[in-house]
């Protein structure tokens, strides 16, 4: 089948809070960074346009740059699409870059890598300006165990045990997956980032590996019983889940 060179197959770069989506994927009538995307694309091109993502972010969880696609005609000037779409959503999205691709590049297939952010505070002060992107933890740790949990947590293995089902998901998905570093830094006092860096990662994945890490450095516990979650693998033994509020995506890396 031959391709049609009137079309074009756009990659975009998106930053977005995500305080008050349902995450990406659409879900009517909910409102959604995907649904959003293609109602703007529907007006400028005047027909309907799919938006493929790199992944899909949950409720609640932001962006800085994740990518996604869409075929569409050759009919807008390449340096107005950016204008184009920003004129038309909303003012929690964003689009900041776009550039061609092959017509079978696929955002999440051809990925190399992800990282996502998160950020935590400690202690008893609260925020108030960055309250949305933060998770206030009331409880006390211990920063040394905070390094060593992330240590135990790299590598390549079966994260079952730090992930949830979708509601199109089986169970007998593969869930082992690589991170190839997870970086702390501690920008302020009582504030800390945690950096995912992987090949992929399950649903809920960084918000439960991020839990386990929270319970782990507040309680009385080894490297070793986040060893053992890893090797038994029963997602009802692992932390619960931190709050999306805390979780960005960072980059997409091809």
């Amino acid at each position: 089948m031959l391709l049609d060179p009137t079309i074009i197959n756009y990659q975009i770069e998106i930053e977005y809070d995500g305080t008050d989506f349902s995450g990406w994927q659409i879900q009517t009538p909910k409102r959604t960074i995907q649904g959003e995307l293609q109602k703007a694309l529907a007006v400028i091109y005047k027909q309907e346009i799919a938006v493929i993502g790199s992944g899909r972010t949950d409720s609640g969880v932001h962006a800085y740059a994740h990518a996604a696609c869409f075929h569409a005609p050759n009919i807008i000037p390449f340096e107005n699409i950016i204008k184009a779409l920003n004129a038309h959503l909303p003012a929690d999205i964003v689009v900041k870059t776009c550039k061609e691709r092959p017509h079978d590049f696929h955002p999440r297939f051809d990925a190399k890598y992800k990282i996502y952010r998160y950020r935590f505070l400690t202690g008893t002060q609260r925020v108030a300006i960055d309250r949305r992107f933060i998770y206030h933890f009331k409880g006390k740790i211990t920063p040394l165990k905070i390094f060593d949990a992330c240590k135990t947590l790299e590598g390549t293995h079966d994260f079952k045990a730090f992930s949830c089902l979708r509601g199109d998901e089986t169970g007998q998905e593969n869930t082992t997956r690589t991170i190839y570093e997870i970086r702390v830094e501690n920008p302020r006092e009582n504030l800390y980032d945690l950096y995912f860096k992987g090949n992929g990662f399950l649903y809920k994945m960084v918000r439960m590996l991020t839990g386990s890490i929270l319970h782990y450095a507040s309680h009385e516990s080894n490297p070793r019983d986040l060893t053992h979650l890893l090797t038994q693998g029963e997602r009802s033994s692992a932390g619960p889940a931190a709050p999306s509020c805390g979780l960005t995506l960072m980059e997409v890396g091809y």
